[in-house]
Parts: structure tokens; C-alpha cells; sequence
């Protein structure tokens, strides 16, 4: 009974052990560091995640090793990854995704490889505090380090329209890009008093913010409705982009209607134009905006078009 007994608490230990293991440690690796050869598993589980490192047997490297690479699984979904590391084929342990040598270069090898485990386990923390879409793709990013900054909504709608303007005249119109300001300096005003700070995240955006937008642009903004719906598909641009870049986990804008008024528009009559076409000014200022506003009328182009032909002309007269 005694030697049962023993036997009994020893096993309990060793299970208590492997369960800790698997957690802190990728599948397979000991704490020397080294291959386990107790258990086979490929994949370690972290909820619906599951990494993987393997190697490439059919692209060797000009030194006869192989690249390993890491794979990081999510719901079906996966991608890879180089870690910029190498093995030799016959040290290579697929099974257990790690170097079953005993040489110093194996061991870096799978100590970086329990560093890289760490360290995806932790992003996919951080990504779930941040409430962001989750995805193979944005994991490895930030386990090499190249996706690493906080995406705010201001700080990249301000980094937007800096684009913008380096493309003003050739992309995008000057009043455009007014409109996108205008837009920015609207929710400046309103995300302090809605969210407490100066500047959010792109998923802290909700539903209910875009709609107390539409709102505080009615009302404390004075703004008929077809002008907020441009304002608003600005905005919407930049949460599209967020998205698609998978900043952001839903699309706050879900539910919200563009639905513009429909507008009568008045058109001048004949006698009227040729009123406006005779009517005398005193400053020279008016003047020209008089020739501009009749040039218009008569060539059906925009005074933003008439805009980009004065500063042409200018251009080649000095």
C-alpha cells in the first residue's frame, strides 16, 4: 500500500508538472532547454490559437540548412512567418518543432524558438485587452516587432490628411481637404467631452459615438443633413481603412444611414446672367469674381476646376 501510495503522489506531481509546462513552455522543449522526448505534440494550444514551427526541406539555404519558420493558427486561419534562423535536416525534430541536438547553436536555436512562443502568447493578450481583430497576420507582426504602435483615431486622420495634401491639385481638391479638417476639428471638440480624453483608439469607436456625432453635428455644428453625410463618409474612410488593416474589431458604423435630402436647385434665368454680366464694380476683386463666376456658367465647370486653370495660367504668364 505504502509503495502505491508513493507512486500515486509521484504521478500527480509529474501531471501538475506537464500541465504548468505546457502553458509557460512550447510543446515539446524541457527546462534545459532541450527536446522532450516524454511527449509528441506539434501544436501548443492557447484557446483557439495554435503555433508551429517547422522547416522548409525544399528551400535550403546556400549553407545546406534549412529555414524554420513559424506558424501561427487561429480558427482555420494561418500564416508564417521566417525567424531568420536555420537547422540542419538530420537535427530536426518536426514532431516536436525544435533541434533535438545538444550543441551550443542548437540550444540558441531553441531557446530563441521558447522566446518567440513567449512572445506570441503575450501579443495575443495584449490583443485581447485592446479588443482588436485578432488575426495570424497581426500576431506575427508584432512578435517580430513590426507592428507595434497604438493606432489612434485623430493621430492617423491627422496623418491622413498630411497625405492628402502633398496630393492637393492631383488627387484631391483643396476643398476636399478642407472638409477632412473640418471633420477633425469636429471631433476634437467632441471625443473629450464624450470619452473623457484627448484621443481613442480605433476600437474604442461604437455605434453609439457615430450616431452622438450625426447629432453634435445637427445641433451644436448647425449643419443640414447632406453636409453631415459628407462629413461623415470622410470619416467613414478612415474607419474602412482601419478595418481593412485590422486595427478595429466591428465596424461602427453599422446601421447608419447616408440618406441625403433631395434638393431643388435654382438655376439663374437668361435676363438674370446678363444682369450679373453688366452689373459694375469698383474694387477690382469683385470684378474678377464676376468673370470667374460667368466663365463658369458658360463652360459648366466647377469654380474648384476654375481654380486649378487660374493657377496654371498664372504659372505660365510669370
Amino acid at each position: 500500500m505504502g509503495f502505491l501510495w508513493l507512486f500515486h503522489k509521484s504521478l500527480k506531481k509529474a501531471t501538475e508538472f506537464n500541465i504548468s509546462f505546457h502553458v509557460l513552455m512550447p510543446s515539446g522543449f524541457d527546462e534545459t532547454i532541450g527536446c522532450n522526448t516524454s511527449k509528441k505534440t506539434k501544436v501548443m494550444k492557447q484557446g483557439t490559437m495554435n503555433i508551429l514551427f517547422f522547416v522548409l526541406k525544399t528551400k535550403l539555404l546556400k549553407n545546406g540548412e534549412a529555414p524554420v519558420l513559424m506558424r501561427i493558427t487561429i480558427n482555420g486561419s494561418y500564416d508564417d512567418a521566417r525567424i531568420q534562423r536555420s537547422v540542419p535536416l538530420n537535427l530536426w525534430n518536426a514532431a516536436k518543432g525544435c533541434s533535438k541536438g545538444r550543441d551550443r547553436a542548437s540550444i540558441a536555436l531553441n531557446t530563441y524558438i521558447a522566446e518567440l512562443h513567449a512572445r506570441a502568447l503575450e501579443k495575443h493578450k495584449e490583443l485581447v485587452l485592446e479588443q482588436a481583430l485578432i488575426t495570424p497576420k497581426l500576431i506575427l507582426k508584432r512578435v517580430f516587432g513590426k507592428d507595434t504602435e497604438m493606432r489612434t483615431l485623430l493621430g492617423t486622420m491627422q496623418d491622413g490628411i498630411k497625405e492628402m495634401e502633398t496630393l492637393a491639385g492631383i488627387d484631391y481638391s483643396p476643398v476636399t481637404i478642407n472638409r477632412y479638417k473640418n471633420v477633425v476639428k469636429k471631433l476634437q471638440r467632441l471625443i473629450p467631452s464624450y470619452y473623457g480624453k484627448e484621443d481613442i483608439t480605433f476600437h474604442e469607436l461604437t455605434p453609439e459615438f457615430i450616431r452622438a456625432f450625426d447629432i453634435y453635428l445637427k445641433t451644436e455644428g448647425g449643419l443640414c443633413r447632406n453636409t453631415i453625410v459628407r462629413y461623415m463618409k470622410c470619416f467613414k474612410k478612415f474607419t474602412n481603412m482601419a478595418l481593412a488593416k485590422e486595427w478595429m474589431r466591428k465596424n461602427p458604423f453599422y446601421g447608419y444611414k447616408m440618406e441625403q435630402d433631395e434638393t431643388d436647385p435654382v438655376f439663374l434665368t437668361y435676363d438674370e446672367l446678363q444682369a450679373v454680366m453688366k452689373k459694375k464694380f469698383t474694387i477690382p476683386r469683385l470684378e474678377l469674381v464676376r468673370d470667374i463666376f460667368v466663365f463658369a456658367c458658360f463652360t459648366f465647370l466647377a469654380l474648384i476646376d476654375n481654380h486649378l486653370i487660374i493657377k496654371v495660367l498664372r504659372r505660365v504668364t510669370y
